[in-house]
Formats: C-alpha cells, structure tokens, sequence
C-alpha cells in the first residue's frame, strides 16, 4: 500500500501495521501493542502507546520515534537521521542502521529494565540511559563509540566510524 501519510489511532486495542510506504506515519495506542513490518518512509514513524509493547521489524524512515510505558521495545530500524528509543518499567532491544553521510542521532532510554542497542552506519550523537539495569551498545562495523560518563547509569557521546587496525577495541560500550 503507497500513501502520502498514514495516521493511525486506537484505544484499548492493538495496532499492527504492515507492507506499506508512505511520505509520514503516527501510530498511537493506549493499552496495547503495536507491530510494524516491512514499512517504508520517506518521512518520519512516530509510535506512542502505553501499556504495550512495541515490535519494529524491516522498517526504515527518516527518523523513528518509538515511546511505550510498562513494556519492552523492541526491533530493527534503518535511519537517515533520527532513532528515538523511550519506555519505562521495560527493556529495549533494538538494530539501528544508519544510511546517508549525514550525522545521526540515536537516544535509548528505559527505567528499571535493560537497554540493548546494536549500531551500524552511524556517525553522529547518541545517548544510552536507564535507571536500575545494564545499558550495552554495540556495534557490528566497528564505529569508535566515544562517551562521557554522566553517571553510573547515563553514558552519552558520539560514533563514528573508523579503521579497526588504529581501534582494535572499538565496537562496543557496557554501563
């Protein structure tokens, strides 16, 4: 299915989207899920719901922000410039490839559940927080992570991307 923007809105109930391209999408649902596959954007995917998780698989966008309260996130992203990750009393497990020479930026954030977040392509900023559990990125083309600590549990810094002779022990950070 090809549209210009899709804007989708559901109440106690879940919210599936799948096979479909188009210039925007907002999803937003409050007590339940929702699953996206195989979507394609020329614009940005905004995806807010409560009480739900939220499930990304094969989509890519300009930009991707994902907020859910009480449930894990989790999925693979590709993105020209923005990956907004956020959930509360859940975990996040999320692939972020970045595509275009343009900087990224990438913020993954969670309370009281691990944070996971695998990179590729990416150059630019990121910030990886949770409040009482482990927080890892990693990245599978070895793009130097650089941080600052800004507590035990708050890392934020820059990728990008390098030769892995000069950096043998680029490629990953663990809070």
């Amino acid at each position: 299915l090809r549209v210009n923007a899709v804007d989708v809105g559901v109440s106690n109930g879940n919210a599936s989207i799948r096979n479909v391209t188009s210039g925007a999408l907002v999803v937003r649902t409050t007590n339940g899920a929702i699953r996206m596959r195989s979507v394609k954007t020329r614009g940005g995917i905004e995806l807010r719901t409560t009480n739900g998780p939220i499930a990304i698989d094969d989509v890519a966008a300009s930009s991707v922000a994902a907020d859910t309260s009480n449930a894990s996130i989790k999925g693979d992203i590709v993105i020209s410039e923005a990956a907004l990750i956020n959930t509360s009393n859940g975990a996040v497990d999320v692939a972020i490839q970045g595509i275009s020479s343009n900087k990224k930026t990438v913020s993954v954030t969670s309370s009281n559940a691990q944070v996971s977040a695998s990179v590729a392509g990416i150059g630019g900023n990121f910030l990886v927080r949770t409040s009482n559990s482990h927080a890892e990125v990693t990245s599978s083309d070895k793009s130097l992570l650089r941080f600052t600590l800004v507590s035990n549990t708050f890392k934020q810094g820059t990728f990008s991307l390098i030769d892995d002779h000069q950096h043998p022990d680029a490629g990953s950070i663990i809070v």
